[in-house]
């Protein structure tokens, strides 16, 4: 793989845009709320954590998401199909990780 070909600029834009739609999703506004009352958590238990870290690591995880998709795609043959599966799959991945993740 060719590594000169990727889009770091794409890619550094795609992480950040799946960090904030992260924030968005997760805020009380929209499901916070209920993603708090169904993991039997309180609000004081979740501002007890250290939101440095935990933030720091879903940037990191998301650059990282990022970097890995481009990297499936980053072919000449890539075209509209194989876009659309190697995103399915990356999502797909990523939510069966992250459901696994609260069992460690």
């Amino acid at each position: 793989m060719d590594m000169s070909t990727i889009n770091w600029w794409a890619v550094l834009v795609a992480g950040i845009s799946s960090f904030v739609l992260g924030g968005v999703w997760y805020s009380p506004a929209l499901f916070g709320k209920a993603w708090v009352k169904d993991n039997n958590l309180t609000m004081e238990e979740i501002k007890k954590g250290n939101m440095g870290k935990i933030y720091g690591i879903a940037f990191i995880l998301s650059l990282v998401m990022s970097a890995n998709l481009a990297m499936f795609l980053n072919d000449a043959k890539t075209d509209v199909t194989w876009g659309t599966t190697a995103g399915f799959l990356a999502g797909l991945w990523g939510f069966l990780c992250s459901s696994y993740a609260w069992f460690i």
